[in-house]
């Protein structure tokens, strides 16, 4: 057995050129196909990120213009929203799991620190809003607003982090005070955007904005609701019309109106941009089946052209007394060997850049938090059996030209050229 593979590899050095061709058909088919798979998978994975960081049963809600006259009322009426839109989100919509809404205090409130200021946002929000919108607490930070805040009306806030490295750079501000618009509130918690959402703001009770800044009934801002059971586009596209035809009758607005009400559902959105990822893959996947067959001609050309050169070599051996199956042995390991080697190669540079591409991007995070690319993982039982069909379609077309080849008298293959 030793000899035989001493034999195979004094044959591959002697044929160095041929044995890279039909090494470098195999490798770049595993490579090509981790790649395409890996970048198909990275993309579907970023996606995916940024909706895990905010509820994907999120709906969006917010007061708009009417562009069309309805029951008496000319166009161009400014909406507003109040307790009763609450009231048909929390207990008349179906499916409704969670309502969380929001006032917006100041859009350039001034916040002060000693020296140091700053002008940022300023929202009264409830408890939940911080788990629809996509925020977390940082570590140690504190925490977000919570129910005894809005029940007494505490002056609390919780701020941005961005505004915390501006305020209190390099201390953690839980327990210390912030100064917004002249009025004291006390720090509770340092906070997040998991999101692409760059806001700076500051987040204090629903109620404590409603008696400082006296906003009435009529002034909420938005309303997010966390709708259950939606599982389809074409749910989703029916409770969207549920709602605008819910709040279209609160407020005598004409339902088909779209600019009278603002409305962005995340589920809805999700299902629509999965669907453009599952046609991406099914792309990648063909290419990358395409890139596979591609390393299979062209290893079974370089199989078939090396067989026909060495007739006349299979013509000695027979005449020297080698036995029609020890050559096909011959054949069929050294196409083994060149197929196994040469698809590891390939497989572990795929790897190889996928791992640096991975590294690269978690080292540079992009400015706005969008995750763009992540985790560009490839099942290794995929790249495996793509590496058994590159070696079984080598043993395939190096068997049947050396069964040809062996067949042919000696006399007749010492003849050939």
């Amino acid at each position: 057995m030793l000899d035989l593979w001493q034999e195979i590899m004094a044959t591959i050095k002697a044929n160095k050129l041929r044995t890279f061709f039909t090494g470098f058909a195999v490798a770049w088919g595993i490579f090509m196909l981790i790649i395409l798979l890996a970048s198909g998978n990275g993309l579907s994975n970023g996606v995916s990120t940024n909706f895990a960081s905010e509820s994907k049963n999120a709906i969006y809600l917010w007061p708009g213009i009417t562009t069309m006259a309805h029951e008496g009322y000319q166009s161009g009426r400014r909406m507003k929203m109040s307790e009763k839109d609450i009231f048909l989100s929390e207990k008349q919509l179906p499916y409704v799991d969670t309502v969380a809404y929001k006032f917006y205090a100041s859009e350039s409130a001034t916040f002060s620190n000693g020296n140091k200021t700053g002008t940022y946002g300023l929202l009264g929000v409830t408890t939940n809003y911080a788990a629809l919108e996509g925020i977390e607490v940082l570590p140690g930070m504190g925490r977000f607003i919570n129910l005894m805040d809005i029940r007494e009306s505490r002056k609390v806030i919780a701020i941005n982090d961005k505004i915390k490295d501006v305020l209190f750079p390099k201390q953690n501000p839980v327990g210390q005070y912030v100064t917004v618009n002249n009025v004291m509130y006390k720090v509770v918690g340092v906070v997040k955007y998991l999101t692409g959402n760059d806001s700076r703001e500051g987040y204090i009770p629903i109620s404590t904005a409603k008696s400082i800044y006296n906003f009435g009934e009529n002034g909420y801002d938005g309303i997010i609701l966390s709708a259950k059971s939606l599982k389809t586009a074409k749910e989703n596209e029916e409770y969207n019309t549920t709602i605008r035809k819910g709040f279209a009758k609160l407020h005598s607005f004409n339902p088909d109106d779209r600019s009278a009400l603002g409305l962005w559902n995340n589920s809805e959105n999700y299902i629509q941009t999965m669907k453009i990822f599952w046609a991406i893959k099914l792309f990648v996947w063909i290419v990358g089946i395409g890139t596979l067959i591609a390393g299979i001609v062209g290893v079974s050309n370089i199989m078939l052209i090396t067989v026909k050169e060495r007739t006349k070599e299979f013509g000695i051996r027979k005449a020297l007394g080698a036995s029609p199956t020890s050559i096909i042995k011959l054949i069929l390991l050294e196409s083994v060997l060149i197929t196994s080697v040469f698809g590891y190669i390939g497989m572990m540079l795929g790897i190889a850049i996928t791992e640096i591409i991975n590294f690269i991007i978690n080292q540079t995070p992009a400015e706005s938090g969008n995750v763009i690319f992540r985790n560009p993982t490839v099942d290794v039982g995929i790249i495996i059996v793509a590496l058994l069909i590159l070696i079984v379609s080598g043993l395939i077309a190096g068997y049947i030209p050396a069964k040809r080849a062996v067949s042919i008298k000696p006399i007749e293959a010492l003849r050939s050229e």
